[in-house]
């Protein structure tokens, strides 16, 4: 830290990280430990391509070892003209270490990926006003990442399969706003209100080689893919893929959506609003009551990597279907049955806690969810599961 003067501040640090990280699968199952080793078998042996080239797509050998060498710096800024407010910046860089494919069923799919890198820049306004009785704070800010890691779920061309990998399909980019009042307006009220506004997305890199070392199709080429076969009139999942149509299998997996356009970001809301009041009331004797409420909004958000959905729409004419209720294309914009799209909600929670003397002990009851809303919260292979329902919680506590 250096002062330039009473009123501005300004930090710098780095970190240096040097890590290393081993892998070592051992099979348990009994085919892999009765003296013979199957190409199958998730072994360390089998990371190292068999003569055949048949354990990984491209008959090339997968690392049993990562090592990361990183420097990572922090910047900032506080400018305080007043005991009350103070105006800041500042930048900082992270990592998230590499790794390998945790759902592997099999050696080829043990792939690694590599270390995530971030750069975050925020800058905003803090203030008590009124007294204290008013904290008003402000915050803009942009998360830039490159090599972002995924897990998402790519289809096999040749059977359709799906399989789920961590790859570093894309970067990231996401801008926003964050505000924040509390309000006192006596002794034992507090409100409180918290406003988001955040616009993210992918960066696909245009000139990422059509797949890399082994064999998993960059993005960039597999949208191009998808858009081929849908200007084709193929359809994500129709009855006839893969078998007759496995250019298909490019649509609705990893971040390309069933429409051929990149995926949205998953469960960032454009729109978070929370806010909520508790009020402690003295009855004498040392007892207090405190009765409480909040809700929390967040808009329209996707909740699945490849914003899977099924629609369904008028059925009429060349889009007759030979069988089944959906038209030719399941993945239009009609009404909406299940998948990915999660609708904007609001939800209320609300309790009441009774305190002894000295808060030795409590009895509270609470409810979350009190209007019993519902809405999409994940969405898996076409099936979407929702949020916990209206809850009661009753309470007692007593601290010895």
């Amino acid at each position: 830290d250096f002062n330039l003067s009473d009123q501005i501040k300004l930090t710098a640090g780095i970190r240096y990280t040097d890590e290393k990280k081993v892998l070592r699968f051992n099979d348990n199952r009994a085919s892999c430990n009765d003296g013979t080793l199957e190409a199958t078998c998730l072994d360390n042996a089998n990371l190292i391509v068999p003569a055949n080239g048949t354990t990984v797509l491209t008959a090339q050998p997968i690392p049993t070892q990562q090592r990361v060498k990183v420097w990572t710096p922090r910047f900032a800024a506080n400018f305080k003209p007043t005991d009350d407010l103070l105006f800041f910046a500042s930048a900082t860089r992270g990592f998230k270490s590499g790794g390998w494919n945790a759902r592997a069923t099999a050696p080829s799919q043990a792939l690694p990926f590599d270390p995530e890198k971030v750069w975050s820049y925020e800058a905003g306004i803090k203030s008590d006003l009124l007294d204290r009785r008013v904290r008003a704070n402000l915050t803009v800010f942009q998360l830039d990442v490159s090599d972002l890691q995924i897990l998402a779920g790519l289809l096999n061309p040749t059977t359709g399969a799906l399989t789920f990998l961590s790859r570093n399909f894309a970067d990231y980019r996401n801008r926003g706003v964050e505000a924040e009042l509390q309000f006192l307006p006596f002794e034992g009220l507090n409100i409180y209100t918290n406003f988001g506004y955040q616009n993210d997305k992918y960066l696909v890199p245009g000139n990422a080689p059509a797949t890399d070392i082994y064999g998993i199709q960059s993005v960039a080429a597999q949208l191009a893919s998808c858009r081929g076969a849908l200007a084709a009139g193929k359809i994500p999942g129709g009855p006839n893929t893969p078998a007759t149509q496995p250019s298909i299998t490019a649509c609705a997996a990893g971040i390309v959506t069933a429409q051929g356009t990149i995926a949205t970001p998953v469960r960032t809301p454009k729109w978070s609003i929370s806010m909520g009041a508790s009020y402690q009331a003295e009855l004498g004797g040392g007892y207090t009551l405190v009765p409480s409420v909040n809700g929390a909004f967040h808009s329209r958000q996707e909740v699945a990597i490849a914003n899977l959905s099924l629609y369904n729409a008028p059925v009429s004419g060349a889009n007759q279907p030979a069988t089944g209720p959906f038209p030719a294309n399941p993945f239009g914009n009609g009404a909406f049955i299940t998948g990915s799209q999660s609708e904007a909600v609001w939800l209320f929670n609300a309790g009441l806690a009774l305190n002894g003397p000295d808060k030795a002990w409590t009895l509270s009851v609470d409810c979350t969810n009190c209007l019993n809303e519902s809405f999409i919260q994940s969405a898996l292979s076409n099936y979407s599961y929702l949020n916990r329902p209206m809850e009661w919680t009753v309470r007692a506590k007593y601290r010895f």
